[in-house]
């Protein structure tokens, strides 16, 4: 028997939950796993190893199988095993094994000849067809004695032949007992043994854990357990104590699984206490589904349809409980939500590890989640093998995951110091999957989303690592970062530094700075912009936003501080135009270029004095929205075109003119960020009225109804002017809190030569009396060059092409 040994790989407590130790030290586990049969061939890996380190694993998955190292009973073989052993030594890659031993994906292919030939001492496991008829299993029942036994000592001869030979090397970092346990085709054995046993009284180990632990059992087990909870004193047959179904079923097959896998553990464990844990196909139904993937090669709903009596979160704390030998539980997310695994698979405090997971750009950006918000010790892409490094999704990501792998560590022993998302394509119809995330951290609120961009958004992916005070480490690419005060006295919050950085020594996280950015690449101090490598401009022509690096990774790190100001003595006071001022101030900074770009490009566009007699002032809309007849903030911004610059088509028909501005100011350029925003907020069923896409926006026609991104309503319509009424959602149709009106025109002047187009704005407080206007001095400046934006693009759509 192996003594405990500290040199040895082990998992070492934190106060964040615990992390993997090799040589000493806490190891990030870049892993990939292999097809299920590359590792029984030297020769055959002897052509992968190199390109596993082109793509920055660092860690192979692959299997070991009982039919390979015990092809006679008693006589065990570990050559090819040894030489797999020293290749991937050679390589400086390190090892999980994965046992294919009684188990593999819920039945018993990998058990060896003499196992498989002899069913009297290692019988198969029964399921229950119609009409009482018995179906003989592909997989071992897990009610005799001999498969367990002969497993464990097959499981302590590797166990302790891998101490023997890469003891002093750890270059096997961890064990996998079994693989994706449990019984498929039915609920639970239907042979005669495993009758008996379900129908005598429930263990008292297993009756004691749920009374005494009830409080902490994970919830999809408690919502298993009514009839248990329902019982004043439970005792009996297991359809006497938990009541009839296949959820009973399951729980039946989990205990007895686990005390069977514990066997196998403990015995080699004793040998090499290494960590060691087993794997979980999970199910796969109703909110754990993730994009409405068919069932067909793993899920299921119902136990039987995935591996009955696995470490599901169903049956997890029986798993916990009862097989003490392992060291963890580990899902493998291919077809489940994501973060909901992660979080599952977080209980009780385990670490947590994917084994098995998509291998595609879908998969790889969600790897961020699992390392940033869920402390992963590793995760782990299925059949890396058969990509090769170039058009393997993940050699980026490790790329950078390997340079701050210390940063990352240290920050997942740090509770609550690290966020890590992602954001995916936007779906076919434009809409957004995903939503922006917010943290706090001491004094800031902070929001993570996806990175604006003039054409359409690209996916991104990333962490952001709060190092203390006001300063934040952001790992990634395709998202934004800004900032707000959660102190009521503060007055201002802004990007103090935006530094990017590079990594100078990977052993200590040493990180120095390369560029110090501001003006585009923080939006004139808006966010601090993460890009993607390949930005969409979206037709702009001032290419404002820096792509990233691909290989080198510069732009992918970054350190940022955020300046906060705060009142002494006086309270700031405002009246409530808190959506129409955020947008002005993220979509104006968003819009604009460099400041000599942007006032080049709008040098045409003037504004004018509005008088008390405008019409806006006299409309029925501003006397009934506006009934206390409060201060307004308004302004009018004017543009001539020459008619020779006009689309012809445009001056047939009175009213086309119109109605083409209009359509170039929700669809233009100048609207993409706000327009995005309002999407990822208010896009839904009860908007779908809405007109949300540039194509539907560019195509309208704006008569009178129509409504715009949750927040603009078409009030009123002539040939040649289009009023729309803003500031906030039109499904509030009374006197609202903060409310505007704006008028957008186009009028021909044959006589000057020039078609006259103006944007007019009228803001003000439609409920309750106020003394001031609804726009402070530099909240006005910031709009009057928003309405200019929105000019000069709207103009765009009425040109000669």
């Amino acid at each position: 028997m192996s003594l405990p040994n500290t040199t040895y790989p082990h998992l070492h407590p934190t106060a964040n939950g615990k992390q993997l130790i090799v040589n000493g030290k806490p190891f990030l586990s870049l892993a990939g796993e292999l097809q299920n049969s590359s590792l029984t061939s030297t020769k055959y890996m002897d052509t992968v190893w190199q390109k596993l380190v082109d793509t920055h694993i660092n860690t192979v998955l692959g299997c070991v199988t009982w039919e390979m190292i015990e092809p006679t009973e008693g006589q065990f073989t570990f050559t090819e095993l040894d030489s797999v052993i020293l290749g991937a030594r050679k390589h400086r890659l390190r090892l999980v094994l994965l046992w294919f031993g009684s188990f593999k994906n819920g039945i018993s292919t990998y058990v060896p000849t003499w196992v498989k030939t002899n069913p009297k001492r290692f019988p198969r496991a029964k399921l229950r067809k119609a009409g009482g008829v018995l179906q003989t299993a592909d997989v071992l029942s897990i009610f005799h004695d001999e498969a367990p036994k002969s497993d464990a000592n097959a499981f302590s001869h590797l166990m302790r032949h891998l101490r023997e030979f890469d003891g002093n090397h750890s270059t096997v970092i961890m064990v996998q007992v079994e693989n994706e346990t449990g019984l498929l085709g039915d609920s639970r054995d239907g042979s005669s043994v495993a009758e008996e046993r379900f129908s005598q009284p429930v263990p008292d180990d297993l009756l004691s854990f749920l009374a005494h632990d009830w409080d902490h059992l994970h919830p999809d087990l408690r919502s298993n357990l009514v009839h248990f909870r329902a019982n004043a004193q439970p005792r009996g047959s297991w359809v006497d104590v938990f009541g009839r179904g296949t959820h009973t079923d399951e729980l039946f097959m989990a205990y007895h699984y686990a005390h069977y896998l514990n066997q196998v553990a403990t015995a080699g464990k004793q040998e090499y206490p290494i960590p060691l844990y087993t794997n979980v196909w999970q199910n796969y139904v109703g909110e754990d589904g993730d994009n409405g993937f068919p069932v067909v090669a793993g899920g299921g709903g119902l136990p039987g349809d995935y591996p009955s009596g696995g470490g599901t979160s169903n049956v997890l704390d029986i798993w916990q409980q009862f097989a003490p030998a392992l060291d963890f539980i580990a899902p493998d997310v291919y077809l489940n939500d994501y973060a909901q695994s992660c979080r599952k698979y977080r209980h009780r405090n385990q670490p947590l590890f994917i084994p098995e997971q998509r291998r595609d750009e879908y998969g790889v950006r969600r790897i961020w989640t699992a390392y940033g918000s869920y402390q992963a010790i590793g995760v782990s892409p299925f059949g890396v093998d058969t990509l090769e490094p170039a058009s393997n999704p993940f050699t980026k990501h490790y790329a950078l995951l390997n340079s701050v792998s210390q940063i990352v560590l240290d920050a997942q022993r740090r509770p609550g110091s690290s966020v890590g998302f992602f954001f995916d394509e936007l779906a076919d119809n434009g809409s957004d999957p995903s939503k922006p995330v917010v943290r706090h951290y001491e004094e800031f609120e902070i929001t993570i989303e996806r990175c604006f961009v003039f054409g359409k958004p690209g996916p991104g992916s990333g962490m952001v690592i709060h190092l203390g005070g006001s300063k934040f480490l952001l790992i990634g690419w395709g998202f934004q970062v800004r900032a707000s005060s959660l102190s009521p006295t503060a007055t201002f919050t802004g990007i103090l530094r935006f530094e990017e950085k590079f990594v100078v020594n990977q052993e200590t996280g040493e990180l120095k700075t390369l560029r110090v950015l501001n003006g585009d690449e923080t939006r004139s101090g808006s966010f601090a912009m993460m890009p993607n490598e390949d930005p969409d401009y979206g037709g702009f022509p001032i290419c404002v936003t820096i792509p990233a690096s691909s290989l080198d990774f510069p732009f992918a790190l970054f350190l940022l501080l955020f300046l906060l100001l705060q009142f002494t003595s006086e309270k700031a006071t405002h009246v409530p135009m808190g959506l129409i001022k955020r947008f002005l101030k993220l979509s104006t900074y968003g819009g604009l270029a460099s400041a000599g770009a942007f006032f080049y490009t709008t040098r045409n566009d003037v504004f004018v004095p509005m008088l008390p007699t405008d019409p806006i002032f006299q409309s029925a809309a501003y006397r009934k929205f506006n009934p206390e007849q409060n201060p307004t903030t308004h302004d009018l911004c004017v543009r001539k075109v020459p008619l020779s610059d006009i689309n012809p088509t445009l001056l047939e028909k009175k009213g086309k003119l119109a109605e083409a501005f209009c359509a170039g100011v929700w669809s233009g350029w100048g609207y993409a960020f706000q327009r995005a925003y309002l999407a990822r907020k208010y896009q839904g069923p009860e908007t779908a009225n809405h007109l949300w896409e540039r194509s539907e926006l560019k195509a309208s026609t704006y008569d009178v109804g129509t409504l715009i991104t949750d927040h603009f309503e078409v009030i009123e319509k002539t040939p040649e002017r289009i009023v729309v009424r803003c500031g906030d959602s039109p499904r509030k149709q009374d006197v609202r809190e903060s409310d505007g009106l704006f008028e957008m025109s186009a009028v021909v002047k044959p006589e000057e030569g020039v078609a006259e187009f103006a944007l007019k704005s009228c803001f003000y407080r439609g409920k309750g009396k106020a003394e001031n206007q609804p726009m402070p001095p530099h909240i006005l400046w910031l709009h009057k060059q928003y309405t200019k934006l929105w000019a000069e693009t709207a103009i765009r759509n009425v040109l000669r092409q």
